[in-house]
């Protein structure tokens, strides 16, 4: 078990914190500014909270990890609030909040078994506009509640190329994005909105 809590990290023309072929990590009350944020990968059962992560390439970045929270942290100004990418299973991201990120609040790929719950993703305005709130792209079972998404081209973005299912969008805010609120690209037959 290993434990992170309470560093600051700044001013990095690259790096961060990095959690790489580990499991049972918890990193709390940590800010990240100006590097490459946090990264996990190949690494299962991490709790990432209460952190302050800005002007990072990706705030949390998350590959070929399973079973792991990101819950009550602060995202200001990264290219991407949380990037999740290659074979993931079994994630919570909860009561996060996302502000001004310039490519993505959140996005996914080849994740499984995914609930983003309660969260604030609040994008850019034109001329630097925010594309996605939230971006999914090949993807099964993620469940979309109880979130506050604005200000970006699109509030969230689906396509699922692969043609997995079980999509549910519930309870959520969607307001003042440019072009929708919803984008499906390969819908698939049994989502839930």
């Amino acid at each position: 078990f290993y434990d992170i809590h309470n560093e600051v990290i700044e001013n990095l023309d690259s790096g961060g914190i990095k959690v790489q072929e580990s499991s049972d990590v918890t990193i709390n009350n940590v800010t990240v500014i100006e590097g490459d944020g946090i990264q996990i990968k190949y690494s299962d059962n991490t709790e990432i909270s209460n952190s302050y992560l800005s002007k990072n390439y990706a705030g949390i970045y998350l590959r070929y990890s399973n079973n792991n929270i990101v819950s009550t942290n602060e995202f200001y100004n990264n290219e991407r609030g949380i990037y999740g990418v290659a074979e993931s299973y079994n994630h919570f991201f909860t009561e996060n909040e996302i502000i001004g990120s310039t490519q993505s609040g959140i996005y996914i790929s080849s994740f499984y078994n995914l609930s983003i719950k309660e969260n604030t993703i609040i994008g850019l305005k034109y001329p630097n506009e925010t594309p996605w709130g939230i971006g999914l792209s090949s993807y099964d079972n993620v469940s979309i509640r109880n979130n506050n998404i604005s200000q970006n081209v699109e509030g969230i973005g689906s396509w699922n190329y692969l043609g997995y299912e079980h999509l549910e969008i519930i309870d959520n805010t969607i307001f003042d994005n440019d072009f929708s609120g919803l984008t499906f690209i390969y819908h698939m037959p049994s989502s839930l909105i």
